[in-house]
């Protein structure tokens, strides 16, 4: 009984350690403006970029899972400070598989808003 038990307590162990995020995820700024600083949180892992050029996306990330839109914070070249933080995900969909991109499409400097949107792939 004993080995029984610890063959699967080292099944579960080496199963967690191999696990990998199946879902491909990026960011994509389409403003005119370079950002810097930038934090996206997602369910699983908090992302951390010095900075994005002006329409420009940053590689693929492996993460374990997204939604359609996550916490970000980031600043401009102003160094005006955006942070959109969500209420909840009540109702959404998380995604585990294929791929992600969260895109800031648009930023009002006087207002100090940042408009976003997604898009998914199948890999």
């Amino acid at each position: 009984m004993r080995v029984i038990m610890t063959f699967i307590l080292l099944i579960g162990i080496i199963g967690c350690k191999n696990k990998q995020g199946d879902l491909k995820f990026s960011l994509k700024n389409e403003t005119s403006f370079k950002l810097e600083d930038i934090i996206v949180g997602l369910p699983d892992t908090t992302l951390e970029l010095e900075e994005l050029e002006p329409n420009s996306r940053t590689k693929w990330i492996k993460v374990e899972s997204a939604y359609s839109y996550g916490f970000l914070k980031f600043k401009d070249i102003y160094n005006n400070t955006y942070i959109l933080q969500p209420i909840d995900y009540a109702g959404e969909t998380l995604y585990k598989k294929g791929s992600m991109t969260f895109i800031i499409t648009d930023l009002d400097t006087l207002e100090k808003r940042a408009s976003t949107d997604f898009s998914i792939g199948e890999n």
